[in-house]
């Protein structure tokens, strides 16, 4: 905490730092109200972390700290981030102009236009990570296009956990690679990086690991190479997105295009009628990115009264000393 931060005629020396002791009972505090909160009260995780809010407030408090020396500990955790909280409202904004302008619906019609039965799995992996790089989520893209292609791999006849692996697996690989995606946003400024370098640091893991599950899918789909497409449900998926949009691959896709060209060059980042695809082309805005935005203020508090009053300073000199 810096002098501007501190009451007047106070110095960081007027402070005490926790014994060991106490920072544990504080953070173990902490811990314990995460884990029985999600895993066994299943309280919501904003209610939790508010929780522990006042509860780390409550021990900075029994050091001597008054409610104005908290809350410029707040404010200090709070104002590092800001860059980030000013990334997930403009990503919000791109978002749902990749939603409104059909670009989104374009990869969509033209992708599952590509599938049949022998290569169903590998295309579709293609198109889940190319669905979950463009939303920047990838609950959403499993829990959209997951279920139509859920839906396709059933009536052709492949085991539903093989489908919903190769769902899964383009989906988290789509978003851990996505420049709009808010967690991979989040932790690039939490660990004080490039979100490009961040990005290209994860392709090590990342691509090795899609190219080996590219290939099992791939030899595994041909064993359904025989199987009958369900054509009419494809065909009203598709005829619902072009009754919605205005789909011109390459006019709807410049939007996507450009998004990539500028991630490359490293600048600073309707209805259907069909529920599941409702779902998918309604994301996005300002509000899509509310649940992230506001427990990732409530954190970044939580995270500087625990730094500012020595808890976590305390805590690792006597784990390094051990």
């Amino acid at each position: 905490m810096t002098a501007k931060e501190m009451p007047e005629n106070k110095t960081p020396l007027d402070y005490p730092l926790p014994s060991f002791l106490h920072a544990v009972i504080c953070i173990m505090g902490v811990f314990l109200m995460i884990s029985l909160g999600m895993f066994v009260y299943e309280i919501s995780l904003h209610a939790i972390i508010f929780l522990a809010l006042m509860w780390v407030g409550v021990q900075a408090g029994i050091l001597g700290y008054a409610f104005a020396d908290i809350r410029n500990m707040m404010n200090s955790g709070i104002i590092k981030a800001l860059p980030a909280i000013y990334i997930f409202l403009l990503i919000g904004m791109v978002i749902a102009s990749f939603m409104q302008s059909g670009t989104i619906s374009s990869l969509l019609y033209y992708g599952i236009d590509l599938l049949s039965p022998a290569i169903f799995l590998s295309a579709g992996l293609v198109l889940c990570s190319f669905m979950s790089v463009a939303t920047g989520t990838s609950w959403g893209t499993v829990g959209t296009v997951g279920v139509v292609l859920i839906g396709i791999g059933d009536t052709i006849g492949i085991p539903l956990p093989i489908v919903a692996c190769m769902i899964i697996s383009g989906a988290t690989f789509g978003d851990k690679l996505s420049p709009i995606s808010d967690t991979t946003n989040l932790a690039a400024l939490s660990a004080d990086t490039n979100l490009c370098r961040h990005i290209y640091a994860m392709l090590y893991t990342t691509v090795p690991t899609f190219i080996i599950v590219l290939v099992i899918l791939s030899v595994l789909g041909m064993q359904y190479a025989d199987n009958a497409l369900p054509t009419a449900d494809i065909h009203n998926i598709q005829a619902a997105l072009m009754g919605a949009y205005e789909l011109n691959l390459w006019v709807t896709l410049l939007p996507l295009l450009l998004m990539f060209g500028m991630s490359m060059k490293r600048y600073s980042p309707g209805n259907t009628g069909i529920e599941s695809i409702d779902a998918l082309l309604g994301r996005g805005g300002l509000y899509s990115m509310a649940w992230t935005l506001l427990l990732s203020i409530m954190t970044l508090a939580l995270g500087g009264i625990m730094h500012h009053a020595g808890f976590l300073r305390v805590l690792l000199m006597h784990i390094l000393l051990i």
